[in-house]
């Protein structure tokens, strides 16, 4: 059993691990151990039909189109088709493993955004790009109210040591954006 892919959170949590057992031209073979829910706010796809069996651990998943959570218990089997779309919510031990029999043509995988198709890698660029934004967003509100604080400490000294701690929070929140924002644009 060789490991082929891992998936961690940019701080270094393990969310899942592949095992390949068995690949051929026509099906393959693997054992994932999921370690922690999906985190995506959508529903995703995979890249192939699969049958999974589950092993050990359990869990509840949204699936399109079913109004409550399926629960995955041992010995319970799961198809998904390349056109389903699923999300883990919540695992109820601390690691899920499962028996995976993938088979058919593999194809792009993606997430259900309000029943649109989105391709899983311009999803994550798209997902970045909101997040740069909503930080750019953030860091321009920081500046704005910095701007008037500076304004208004040179209009209004009844209580400079208010006005001077609130242009320091101001100040450290400011300073914090700005290098998350840094770090974002390098990839960190």
């Amino acid at each position: 059993m060789k490991l082929v892919k891992e998936i961690k959170s940019k701080e270094g949590v393990l969310h899942f691990r592949r095992y390949r057992i068995l690949e051929t031209p026509i099906f393959n073979i693997y054992i994932h151990k999921i370690y922690k829910h999906d985190e995506d706010a959508h529903l995703h796809s995979h890249p192939w039909n699969m049958l999974v069996l589950v092993l050990n651990g359990s869990y509840a998943e949204e699936v399109k189109g079913q109004s409550k959570l399926v629960l995955a218990n041992p010995f319970t089997w799961r198809y998904r088709n390349t056109k389903m779309f699923h999300k883990i919510k919540k695992l109820f031990s601390p690691v899920v493993t499962t028996l995976v029999f993938t088979f058919g043509k593999k194809v792009v995988w993606g997430y259900d955004i309000d029943g649109e198709f989105i391709d899983h890698e311009k999803y994550r660029s798209e997902k970045r790009f909101r997040k740069i934004s909503a930080m750019n967003d953030q860091y321009e509100e920081q500046r704005k109210r910095l701007d008037e604080l500076k304004k208004l400490l040179k209009m209004k000294s009844d209580d400079p040591k208010d006005i001077a701690a609130e242009i320091k929070k101001v100040v450290d929140k400011n300073e914090e954006l700005k290098t998350k924002l840094k770090n974002m644009k390098d990839g960190h």
